[in-house]
């Protein structure tokens, strides 16, 4: 966890020390590609969310960790998966870490794309993806500290918000329960805003004899200590769980068009 944490602040430190980049003639793009960084940051956020006996993340997020694990079909997550321990790192440090790093990229547009650009990747198309998945991202991290809820409110209304790159139907989700300047985000507000866009909200207990169903979330996919590899499979294909008919499209190098799914465009 900490090879990974520093691995994902060195180029973020680049991007947000502008005189070393002018010195040096450097963009963050001579680092890491954006769709790569971006990658680590949710690997990062899902990894950290281990060190917590309940916490929420996306199917996709789920999915790209699930697949790798090394189980028998029919044996407790509970005796297959550890809790994540941060010895170096606190876990209150890499949120705060990752709501810097995705403020900065969401509202330094033109920085962004150019990193974009200098990833070989097609800004017209990739843009909205990325401020999909960074909001995504930051309602979850919200969830967590409810005290950020102010700077994803500010993403989506502010002045310099960033709301014409995202789903109209997700932005309303997520402002359902809002009230002048406060978004009263919950677990059920969420839920709903991720599942309009086909990537619902997953709550995990993988390390706490208590029960998850008592918190109210209609659409989320609730993952229990005692699922088996099969079961965890039967709950994200279920025929009530299924993503709605999303598609998104790329370009992604050598100026090849791509339409996938999120999940395909997430890689997991």
């Amino acid at each position: 966890m900490e090879d990974t944490y520093r691995s994902v602040s060195n180029p973020y430190r680049s991007m947000s020390n502008r005189n070393q980049v002018n010195r040096h003639k450097k963009t963050p793009h001579h680092y890491i590609d954006l769709h790569s960084f971006v990658h680590i940051l949710d690997r990062l956020l899902f990894m950290a969310s281990f060190s917590s006996s309940i916490f929420f993340t996306k199917k996709s997020s789920f999915l790209g960790w699930f697949e790798n694990i090394l189980s028998n079909d029919h044996t407790p997550l509970t005796y297959t998966v550890e809790r994540v321990e941060l010895p170096y790192v606190k876990f209150e440090h890499i949120l705060m870490f990752l709501i810097k790093v995705i403020q900065r990229i969401l509202l330094n547009k033109e920085d962004t794309k150019s990193w974009i650009l200098g990833s070989d990747i097609d800004v017209t198309y990739y843009h909205p993806l990325l401020a999909l998945r960074l909001v995504m991202m930051l309602s979850l991290l919200c969830l967590k500290v409810p005290l950020h809820c102010n700077l994803l409110l500010d993403l989506l209304t502010g002045r310099d918000n960033i709301g014409d790159l995202l789903p109209k139907k997700f932005v309303s989700k997520l402002e359902m329960n809002r009230t002048g300047s406060d978004l009263n985000l919950n677990p059920e507000v969420v839920a709903k805003a991720f599942k309009s866009i086909g990537d619902p909200l997953l709550i995990v207990n993988v390390f706490s004899e208590k029960s998850v169903t008592r918190i109210v979330a209609p659409g989320a996919i609730f993952v229990g200590v005692r699922n088996t590899k099969n079961d965890v499979m039967s709950l994200l294909f279920s025929v009530n769980n299924k993503d709605c008919d999303c598609t998104c499209s790329a370009n992604v190098g050598a100026g090849n068009t791509i339409s996938h799914s999120l999940e395909e465009i997430y890689h997991i």
